[in-house]
């Protein structure tokens, strides 16, 4: 498993460099940007320290280069939009909403989620399952900024309870998780209760049945454990989305989190910004999939890695 794990991350870095190269060069060769004459009239000596400053000099190549150096030391440079703060202090300042509200979103989500949806299906055809089935489908359907601005209305305009956005308390996160955790709970339940109903028709089941297993011990002992692979294939990669932030809940409940960066860098061409949460992300899809691949074998001692 070392030795796996060792090709994988030299792998990752490898895929790295492709995403690096192919953004940057994406980036420089879009005609237009921050820089250019009619947008910023500096001219002379001030407009090519302005440049030399966000390391727009040089050619294309030598404008990789240093920015890779720089960046391998832990420096990504100048925001655009932010020019007194590196990016790295940038990003980690605006992270920390985002994993606050993301971690919370994941530890809500995922178990509600799965428990529900095995509730539906121990009672398959009953008003529980009805009802289960029905709000599951309902949140699948409905957008997440509409649920978030019907939260808003009766919550905050309405009932007055709780605040319509900001940041700061424990009451700022109250609206933002319930949001926040519809999507990917209702998702998992329509997913477990499928998976669970066609475990639940399979011989083992039927035979741990005819032992004289007592029921609700069935799901917990047998029927679990080949719910596992499934549910991290299908719900493992939702993880790095969930990290990174959404920017439609993050905008309506005015979230100062890394998820409205991830557009208003790309829409204002803040090349520095681009780049770091580029990598950044990759960076997290290359790890989670990696722990993915590890629980497989972990959980199933057929896999091979």
């Amino acid at each position: 498993m070392l030795a796996y794990t060792i090709r994988r991350l030299l792998s990752l870095g490898f895929v790295l460099f492709i995403i690096s190269v192919l953004t940057f060069i994406i980036m420089y060769s879009v005609p237009g940007g921050p820089f250019e004459e009619r947008q910023m009239p500096l001219q002379g000596a001030q407009r090519e320290n302005i440049l030399r400053k966000y390391g727009m000099t040089g050619s294309i190549f030598e404008r990789y280069i240093a920015y890779v150096s720089n960046a391998l030391q832990g420096d990504f440079g100048y925001s655009f939009f932010s020019p007194t703060e590196r990016v790295q202090d940038l990003i980690a300042r605006v992270w920390g909403p985002t994993i606050i509200l993301g971690l919370i979103t994941i530890v809500i989500s995922f178990p509600l989620g799965v428990w529900l949806g095995i509730q539906a299906a121990k009672r398959k055809g009953s008003i529980i399952d009805i009802v289960i089935n029905t709000f599951a489908t309902a949140m699948t359907v409905i957008p997440g900024f509409v649920i978030a601005v019907a939260l808003i209305i009766v919550f905050s305009a309405r009932m007055r309870l709780l605040p319509s956005g900001g940041w700061g308390g424990p009451e700022h996160l109250v609206l933002p998780v319930i949001a926040y955790c519809l999507g990917p709970m209702s998702t998992l339940i329509r997913y477990i209760r499928g998976l669970t109903l066609d475990e639940l028709g399979m011989d083992y089941v039927r035979t741990a049945r005819a032992k004289g297993l007592v029921e609700r011990l069935i799901i917990p002992k047998h029927v679990f454990k080949n719910l596992m692979i499934p549910l991290i294939t299908v719900f493992g990669p939702t993880i790095p989305l969930i990290l990174t932030g959404s920017v439609f809940i993050e905008t309506t409940f005015r979230i100062p989190g890394l998820g409205q960066y991830l557009v208003s860098s790309s829409v204002n061409r803040d090349y520095p910004m681009v780049m770091a949460l580029t990598l950044i992300t990759a960076v997290i899809w290359g790890i989670t999939l990696l722990v993915t691949d590890l629980l497989y074998a972990r959980l199933d001692p057929r896999v091979e890695l």
